[in-house]
This record gives C-alpha cells, structure tokens and sequence, in this order.
C-alpha cells in the first residue's frame, strides 16, 4: 500500500514539473550560454529601435526581454511554433495593439548578448489593451 502511493506521488510530481526544452534551430549560441524563459506574456511595448516583453513563467518568475531592430521589425527575432514569423501570425497574438491575455511564448536568451528568441504559441482568448 505505501509503495503504491509513493509511486503515484512520484508520478504525479513528474508530470507537474517543466522538462527541459529543445531550442528552436533559429538559436544558435551555444546550449550552454542559453536560458529559456517560458510563459504567459503579461505585457509588451513596441517602439520604433526596439520591443520589449514581460513574461510570467511556467517556473513561477517574471522575466523581462528586450529585442532590439534599429530601422528593423522585430518579426525578425520572432518565431511561430518553431517557424519564422509570418505577417499573419500578428493576428494570432494580437490586433491593433491590443495583446491577447492568453499570449504565450518561450523567450530564448544568449548571454552573449545578440538579441533574444521569441518563439509564439497561437492561442485564444480575449484581447487586453497594451499602452
């Protein structure tokens, strides 16, 4: 009986805790210079050199993400479920400025400095207005 629920402890906790995660083939530092940041991104702020993102993650944490595109969208740095970026996926985050609550991202972090990785998962949900 105890090895039981043991087991069924142990199996429970497994499945609650992150794994570690591929990165997309778009990150190329090396792995052991590489942080991922993953979860539901609370806010943004697109300017005309750089955006920046605030991010809850899965590990409970709020980490913030600056991209830089002086005279360059920042579309460049983004992803899509692992694929470039493609103009229509705005929609699939957000609509004239506004940024769906339910956006959710992985923003992958060299430490040498280029800029980060955003990789977008398409998901519904209602839109929150972003100043």
């Amino acid at each position: 009986m105890k090895l039981t629920i043991i087991v069924a402890l142990l199996a429970s906790a497994a499945q609650v805790a992150p794994g570690r995660m591929r990165p997309p083939d778009a990150v190329t530092c090396p792995r052991n210079d590489l942080t991922v940041y993953t979860g539901r991104v609370t806010s943004w702020d697109r300017k005309a050199d750089s955006t920046s993102l605030t991010i809850a993650t899965d590990w409970k944490t709020t980490e913030h993400v600056v991209i830089r595109h002086p005279g360059a969208d920042a579309a460049a740095s983004f992803l899509m479920k692992g694929k470039p970026f493609a103009k229509e996926d705005w929609a699939a985050i957000s609509t004239g400025g506004n940024l769906k609550d339910t956006a959710r991202a992985s923003a992958w972090v060299c430490t040498d400095g280029r800029n980060p990785v955003v990789d977008w998962e398409k998901t519904s949900g209602v839109f929150l207005r972003i100043p």
